[in-house]
């Protein structure tokens, strides 16, 4: 399963760097983004300080090799891209295209790296 805990390298750093901006600075990284509503400062930050957890938690599946949570993670984020292709068509703001593009090239990734692992027989360990 060494491609797929490759592949979450990226999510990772999408997540500590976005979710750390969104903290910091979340106008310029709303704009950043392509944000182009008006979104205040709380739900940002609160959105970033999650974003962050979630990163953290990548990083330990990564770093202990939690395989078992592989496949879970790619399902999660395909549920992601679904209600972010929603908020773009709803509202028509950029940012939600944006992100879907992010998500998505993550999710592409994690899935060719995991059905590559699996074809050369690397299951992920079960819990």
């Amino acid at each position: 399963m060494d491609r797929t805990r490759r592949s979450f390298f990226y999510l990772a750093t999408y997540l500590l760097f976005g979710g750390l901006l969104l903290v910091v600075a979340p106008e310029p990284g709303l704009r950043l983004l392509g944000a182009e509503g008006d979104y205040g400062e709380a739900l940002p930050q609160l959105a970033g300080v999650l974003l962050l957890a979630l990163g953290l938690l990548v990083v330990e599946f990564i770093r202990h090799r939690v395989e078992v949570m592989y496949a879970p993670t790619i399902g999660v984020r395909i549920l992601i891209c679904g209600v972010l292709l929603w908020l773009f068509v709803t509202t028509g703001d950029l940012l939600f295209l944006v992100l879907l593009a992010i998500v998505g090239l993550g999710v592409a990734l994690s899935s060719v790296a995991f059905t590559l692992d699996r074809r050369e027989g690397r299951q992920p360990l079960r819990a």
